[in-house]
């Protein structure tokens, strides 16, 4: 969409969730794992990997307001799209990935077991009893989370994905936000409703690519977003909360509504 009035230069994915019901030891072993490996990035046109806890890591953290979620501190995170993205987009120069899981003291608390260096899977022995560092970090996490859930006044799971796109049209810089987000839904929504549309695409004769390729190579944003509002407002939920703000050169924001722009 952006490509065809912007030179895109950077592609910044924000995102954040928690609060849902439930959570298990993979989710947290996945968050502990992602804080500890070499950080894919594309930074100043080259592909680079960042670390958490140093100061190549710590460069990039920032605080994101999330429309209707709220504002966070958010941080790097290892995600495909940081390796996929430069090899569709023309001319883009920085693609980064940073986010959260909710409450942020419950992401601070995973960072400070990670910290420690807690996380080995070589059993030690407790008394008598083998005991891999790792598995005794994860439970105990899992044993704060209601605690920090409540201490946070989290009720109900909640989530937003926000996409900042960067460049120049006409040789100012330009930047557009696109951002969904919900309160009563969080991580299983997020993940599970976007794959369900895609397999709905792939139904429809949509997408026709074959072979193991990432969203921008084979879907029609316009598409997704499309299906999405037919779906929501057939529920009788209203229309899709997705947002739309542009920043101009001296940081002015207009909200845009999307609906004309968008044929949704």
């Amino acid at each position: 969409f952006c490509e065809n009035f912007l030179q895109i230069e950077s592609v910044d994915i924000y995102h954040a969730h928690g609060g849902e019901s439930t959570e298990g030891a993979a989710v947290v072993k996945h968050r502990i794992h992602s804080m500890e490996m070499d950080i894919p990035v594309f930074l100043d046109g080259e592909f680079k990997e960042v670390k958490l806890f140093e100061e190549s890591g710590r460069l990039l953290e920032e605080v994101c307001d999330f429309p209707g979620v709220g504002s966070y501190p958010v941080y790097v995170y290892p995600h495909p799209e940081t390796i996929t993205l430069p090899k569709y987009l023309k001319g883009v120069k920085r693609v980064t990935n940073l986010g959260l899981v909710l409450p942020p003291e419950y992401s601070e608390l995973i960072k400070g077991v990670v910290r420690l260096g807690i996380t080995s899977q070589e059993p030690i022995n407790v008394g008598d009893t083998p005991v891999s560092p790792l598995d005794f970090a994860v439970q105990f996490i899992l044993s704060q989370r209601e605690v920090l859930l409540k201490k946070a006044g989290f009720t109900e799971p909640l989530g937003s994905l926000k996409i900042v796109v960067g460049g120049k049209n006409n040789g100012k810089k330009e930047k557009y936000s696109f951002s969904l987000g919900s309160r009563g839904q969080g991580m299983g929504e997020g993940t599970g409703i976007p794959a369900a549309i895609g397999a709905v695409l792939m139904g429809q004769k949509k997408i026709m690519q074959k072979g193991v390729l990432p969203p921008e190579a084979c879907i029609n944003p316009l598409e997704v977003l499309a299906l999405a509002q037919k779906v929501l407002k057939s529920t009788g939920k209203g229309d899709l909360p997705f947002v739309i703000e542009h920043y101009d050169e001296e940081g002015n924001k207009e909200v845009i509504d999307f609906k004309k722009v968008f044929s949704l």
